[in-house]
């Protein structure tokens, strides 16, 4: 996880998460109050971790049951959202 440059506090797994799901909304440290907006690249990987795992299911969907489908499915989401956080990076305003 991502800290502040000025105080070193660790930005939190749900200070993170928030911002990405609101559109990427910029985090204030909590100490010494720093804002920081995310990163590009950041923001392309966070895409194509949500994305991506579509058009991999649509290439693979006739091959597979619908129920499997939708577990495989659930489950990369799952693990996309709670890794998300630790993958983001973020630049001072």
């Amino acid at each position: 996880m991502q800290t502040c440059e000025v105080c070193h506090t660790p930005f939190t797994w749900k200070q993170v998460s928030k911002s990405v799901a609101l559109a990427y909304k910029p985090i204030t440290c909590r100490t010494c109050k720093k804002r920081y907006h995310i990163r590009f690249s950041s923001r392309i990987l966070a895409s194509f971790l949500v994305v991506g795992p579509i058009g991999i299911f649509t290439f693979f969907s006739p091959s597979i049951s619908m129920q499997l489908l939708m577990f495989i499915g659930f489950l990369v989401l799952l693990v996309n959202l709670m890794a998300l956080p630790y993958l983001i990076r973020y630049r001072t305003a």
